[in-house]
């Protein structure tokens, strides 16, 4: 949604004063979001220097939240610029110069508030004077902030106990993302989230582009289900989620047969370790010893079974 704040940027009466702090009280923001471009209309040339930002606060008492530094602006037109400045639902625009020079009206406006000397864009509440009936040719237009899109890849280089996660923003809803990442989880069924599963993230002003983290840790030989993730102001965005799974644990052995049939065991059951287990081996069939840990394939070469761990 579009987001608007202050007064038009139109040739008035008159010029605001320099080293002022004035905050117009005309339209206050619609909606919470970013600015992108300020509209302002001068009298006279200002070289550099004039100040524009959004506050908040109540009657008299009001702190900045955002503000930029305008470069030169050329008199006698509305000049625009190109910023990113934050605002609230609610926020006024306020201005300070240097220098004489941006369009005022003394009567017919909604007011505005001001003080003399200060340039009080900083983070502190400061204290204004109030004068009806005037305002300043200063509009700010921006929109909503979004949480940002995402999309979860396949998981590459995925070892017993490690991998490397993909994934890419491909919108930033408005406001670069301060944090992206992955969680994950083990199973097969449903999606995991930042606040109950296992995370790894980076720290950065990320834009759209794709990206990718090692993962350690893991466990051999077991089913996860992953998905990347995005902060921005906006809130938290997820990718959808993604299956894959570990590779087997290093000991094994290898089952080799003459065909694909099942081959019959010495009275159906192999020895693996302590635990006797009853089964008919099948090629490529993989068994796990549940009292090592360990992971086996069978050999069978001319109806001989052979067990061999390979450690």
């Amino acid at each position: 949604m579009a987001i608007d704040i202050g007064s038009a940027a139109i040739d008035r009466g008159s010029s605001a004063s320099p080293f002022q702090m004035y905050l117009s009280l005309n339209n206050p923001a619609n909606e919470s979001g970013a600015l992108t471009s300020i509209e302002i209309w001068c009298a006279s040339n200002i070289s550099a220097g004039l100040k524009v930002g959004t506050f908040y606060g109540s009657g008299t008492s009001w702190t900045c939240r955002d503000y930029a530094t305008l470069g030169a602006i050329t008199a006698g037109s509305k000049q625009t610029f190109e910023v990113n400045i934050a605002v609230e639902a609610g926020d006024i625009i306020g201005i300070y110069s240097p220098s004489t020079g941006v369009e005022m009206d003394t009567s017919g406006g909604g007011g505005l508030l001001y003080n003399g000397g200060e340039d009080w864009f900083d983070s502190n509440p400061h204290n204004y004077s109030s004068i009806g009936g005037w305002d300043f040719s200063v509009y700010g237009i921006g929109a909503t902030i979004e949480p940002a899109t995402v999309i979860t890849q396949s998981p590459t280089a995925i070892e017993k106990t490690t991998c490397t996660a993909n994934g890419e923003i491909t919108a930033t809803g408005g406001a670069n993302p301060t944090i992206r990442g992955f969680c994950y989880k083990e199973g097969t069924t449903g999606d995991p989230n930042i606040d109950d599963d296992t995370v790894v993230h980076e720290d950065g002003d990320f834009g759209v582009e794709a990206y990718d983290l090692p993962i350690t840790g893991l466990s051999a030989n077991t089913s996860y289900r992953i998905r990347s993730y995005a902060v921005n102001s906006a809130g938290t965005s997820y990718g959808d989620t993604v299956g894959f799974e570990t590779d087997i644990s290093a000991s094994y052995v290898e089952i080799y047969t003459t065909d694909e049939s099942l081959v019959p065991m010495v009275d159906d059951t192999i020895w693996l370790g302590q635990v006797a287990s009853p089964f008919k081996a099948i090629k490529g069939l993989i068994i796990k010893d549940t009292t090592n840990g360990k992971h086996y394939k069978i050999t069978v070469i001319s109806g001989v079974v052979t067990a061999t761990a390979l450690d």
